[in-house]
């Protein structure tokens, strides 16, 4: 008999109804604006980014790569010019690698900082 562990993963937005559900993990409240792209080339890479920069105050820059798709965005603390931020990023990386986008969105990040507890059993 096989034995699994049972782990569940509250991906579901900035305001985690998963997140919400179980006491320890309060939902990060404090949100910002962000846009982000889906974009379409040589994104095979098997690693995540995420940063922090002055370009984007208060907030970071994501790119989440998976199967010649990658999402990218940028989340940014009391800016009205996420998209703008966001275009700089995507010239920067169109300049090392080609690729097409697909899909413009936008919504809001947490931007509280980290949680002081991340997991909880398998949760």
């Amino acid at each position: 008999m096989k034995q699994y562990d049972v782990i569940i993963v509250g991906a579901d937005g900035a305001n985690s109804v998963v997140s919400a559900s179980f006491p320890p993990f309060a939902p990060n409240r404090e949100l910002a604006p962000c846009a982000f792209v889906i974009a379409q080339g040589d994104f095979y890479e098997r690693h995540v980014a995420m940063w922090s920069d002055r370009r984007f105050p208060g907030g970071y820059f994501w790119y989440f790569p998976k199967n010649g798709e990658a999402n990218i965005g940028v989340g940014a603390r009391g800016s009205t010019h996420v998209r703008a931020i966001l275009s700089g990023v995507l010239d920067d990386l169109g300049s090392r690698r080609a690729f097409e986008i697909k899909l413009h969105s936008g919504g809001v990040v947490p931007v509280g900082g980290l949680k002081r507890r991340v997991a909880w059993g398998h949760v």
